[in-house]
């Protein structure tokens, strides 16, 4: 994440008994959101190639009080054995990064819009085995990544009336409920391909538009391309975890980050007020505004 070159300045010293602490600096206005860390994407296996590629616009709400539209554009990779579903914005962080420690002249649309990377997992669909790995990035921390990998869901489809036309495809409409969100689905079976966008899949047809009842996720696509491309698994330095572990900790480094980015002891953040240029000490009051895709 070298943005935090500019934005979030890492220090080091020497705590108690010469143990080495890492100092993060935040500024006063990204309080909001977390920084998550980029990873190297010179080292891959290719696991297949695309039988077809499909981009969608993603609006989503991470702070339901201000209900802030967020923006990001995933991919979706289809391929015979195997599919994956990633940010555009997230991946070109991870170039930019990459090219900056290989010594190389920095991407200038890397870092996405505005230089904020929203999403931090990637997942990758093993059509064989019938699973789904999701690979997510550390918080403030480059080139560490948690992993775990389950079953993907069999989703039961509800058909009902209603039409609409997305990418000049006609599509017809179902619903579902998952994860604690009731989803609304537009797939075309001019595509008769049973997949879509993050986990939603299982229709006759190709999914290119799905909404979240409560608004707060939406799903639009914006584009497919037909050009065979690899679908790469980057080997990072990642650790397994338990999805119920993963998700303890991703709700606790929300609502008490300072208590889960600590923990060890290994850190210490101060936030930087540009104003007044002064920092000051963290303290336990920071939260960040949570609202997972996945309720439950």
């Amino acid at each position: 994440m070298r943005l935090l070159l500019l934005l979030l300045c890492l220090l080091f010293c020497t705590g108690g008994k010469g143990q080495v602490k890492e100092m993060v600096i935040l500024e006063e206005g990204d309080m909001g959101s977390l920084w998550y860390g980029s990873q190297r994407m010179d080292k891959f296996k290719e696991l297949d190639h695309t039988l077809l590629t499909v981009t969608y616009r993603m609006n989503f709400i991470q702070d339901t009080v201000k209900r802030k539209i967020l923006v990001d554009q995933m991919i979706l990779q289809i391929g015979k054995n195997y599919s994956k579903f990633y940010s555009q914005r997230t991946f070109l962080d991870d170039m930019s990064y990459t090219d900056f420690e290989m010594g190389k002249t920095v991407r200038e649309e890397g870092y996405g819009i505005d230089g904020t990377v929203y999403i931090d997992w990637d997942m990758i669909f093993d059509l064989s085995k019938r699973t789904v790995t999701t690979i997510h990035r550390m918080p403030y921390e480059d080139e560490v990544s948690k992993f775990y990998s389950e079953p993907m869901p069999v989703l039961q489809w509800e058909y009902i009336d209603g039409a609409d036309s997305v990418c000049g495809y006609a599509c017809h409409v179902a619903r579902t409920c998952y994860a604690g969100r009731l989803w609304k689905a537009y797939y075309t079976m001019d595509i008769p391909l049973n997949f879509g966008p993050w986990k939603l899949s299982g229709l006759p047809g190709l999914i290119l538009k799905a909404v979240d009842s409560s608004g707060e996720y939406e799903f639009i696509c914006e584009g497919l391309n037909d050009e065979s491309q690899p679908i790469r698994s980057y080997k990072w330095r990642s650790k397994s975890i338990s999805k119920e572990n993963w998700r303890r900790f991703e709700r606790r480094v929300h609502t008490a980050p300072l208590e889960a980015l600590t923990a060890g002891g290994t850190r210490v953040f101060r936030v930087y007020d540009p104003q007044t240029k002064k920092s000051r000490d963290l303290t336990a009051e920071w939260t960040v505004p949570y609202n997972p895709i996945e309720r439950e």
